[in-house]
């Protein structure tokens, strides 16, 4: 507790020197202007293609953005040429960060102060989610796009198993599963319903279980007071049982376990994305980005998309959400200019060039789709709309924590609660330590 309070002081102290110096950065800053901005420097982790086009959208309509260019980071060595970039003096004027990536970055960005960008301003320009990023003192970064996970459902299957639709609830899901699964006769499963139950072979597993843990009331993480603090496995009541995160635990590891009922995945499977493209499995919880390139793979596979099932009883809904953002690296040489940018790019035009040119959803809410023409899209942007997240302190360690707690379950070595118990630890100290 003492280590943990000490760690909140530090970041605490850290924000309030950030901001500071953002003040004095951009108190000449008014808003955008239409004399040329400068040199403007983005890194990031989207395809370049795909932001090219959202970005010469703005060069189009405005070439005082002529100097604006954007190069494209491999996401394995991302952060460390950021910090080796700003430590040598070569830093870009922006980069794209997402909440699993920006907590380690934190002391190495400007602050945006609410002088510039005013609060009111960011939460009625922003989707809920965009609140990670806020600090008592101005903004971190600015919400550029979302992508939510989804349900993507395998329509054949499901109507020769006589299933109408898709889960809406996961109490469906159960449901459903003894009417799609298939196993041989010593029972290997040669058809399953859901590819859940285990880490290796389940695509997007831990922003998955985030879901499922969020939904059943666990947050994983707050922001309080602009510092990130871990809560997972400290609730003591669930909306689906005795505790959130016990409770979430116990029903995604029963699908890999043969004794249940809802068994529908082993080692043996191959990874779930792979699965899903062949026809071995009739559900698939992907990224709205992912749509695009799973058809491209297998054109003739009868896809469907759908939100991610709820928790039956309970009047909020919500997904995952990867959310790209905007954020200014200390290191940069025209501050104002990236300002100026960032701006633009999460702003009411730069969002309409974002949802055009990229498979991603705006991480604005005041900017409406037409999504009468695509039954995908609308399914995304209703999705963009309830997506959560939380701040990952590192993603390497967490990822490890999440991963152990799964596997110990399915392997018989924890129950549920003891599981939990070990990762809420490991939680705590991944906190403490990345200072």
């Amino acid at each position: 507790m003492k280590g943990s309070a000490i760690f909140q002081t530090i970041l605490l102290g850290a924000s309030v020197a950030a901001a500071v110096l953002g003040i004095i950065v951009f108190s000449t800053y008014r808003g955008s202007v239409k004399t040329s901005v400068g040199i403007v420097k983005i890194w990031g982790t989207i395809n370049a293609e795909s932001f090219n086009k959202a970005l010469n959208v703005m060069k189009t309509a405005d070439r005082s953005y002529d100097a604006v260019s954007y190069v494209y980071r491999d996401p394995a060595t991302y952060q460390a040429g950021i910090i080796d970039a700003i430590a040598s003096g070569n830093a870009p004027d922006l980069i794209l960060v997402t909440q699993e990536d920006i907590t380690p970055l934190a002391n190495k960005l400007q602050v945006i102060p609410y002088a510039s960008f005013s609060q009111g301003s960011f939460l009625a320009s922003y989707i809920d989610e965009g609140q990670l990023f806020l600090t008592p003192n101005g903004a971190m970064a600015l919400p550029f796009a979302l992508d939510p996970l989804e349900m993507y459902w395998n329509r054949d299957m499901f109507a020769t198993a006589g299933i109408s639709a898709p889960p809406k609830y996961w109490s469906d899901l159960t449901a459903m599963v003894p009417l799609i699964t298939k196993s041989d006769a010593s029972g290997a499963i040669k058809q399953s319903a859901v590819p859940f139950g285990l880490w290796d072979n389940v695509d997007n597993a831990k922003e998955l279980l985030s879901a499922i843990f969020m939904q059943a009331g666990d947050s994983i993480a707050i922001n309080k007071n602009g510092v990130q603090v871990n809560v997972f496995g400290k609730s003591t009541s669930s909306k689906i049982g005795t505790m959130p995160a016990e409770s979430a635990l116990r029903f995604y590891t029963d699908f890999a376990d043969p004794s249940k009922t809802v068994y529908s995945w082993s080692r043996s499977m191959p990874h779930s994305r792979e699965a899903f493209i062949s026809g071995t499995t009739a559900l698939y919880f992907g990224f709205a980005s992912e749509y695009s390139s799973m058809m491209s793979v297998n054109p003739n596979i009868h896809i469907g998309v759908a939100m991610l099932p709820q928790v039956q009883g309970v009047a909020s809904v919500s997904t995952y959400g990867r959310l790209y953002a905007l954020a200014i690296p200390r290191g940069s040489v025209n501050h104002a200019g990236a300002l100026t940018i960032a701006e633009s790019l999460t702003g009411t035009s730069g969002a309409t060039a974002v949802i055009k040119n990229t498979n991603l959803l705006s991480g604005r809410r005041d900017v409406v789709i037409d999504t009468n023409a695509s039954a995908v899209q609308q399914v995304a942007a209703q999705s963009a709309l309830v997506a959560r997240g939380w701040m990952d302190p590192n993603a390497n360690a967490t990822t490890a924590i999440f991963k152990n707690m799964v596997e110990s379950v399915v392997s018989g070595a924890r129950v549920p609660v003891d599981a939990v118990n070990v990762a809420t630890n490991a939680f705590n100290r991944t906190f403490v330590e990345q200072q």
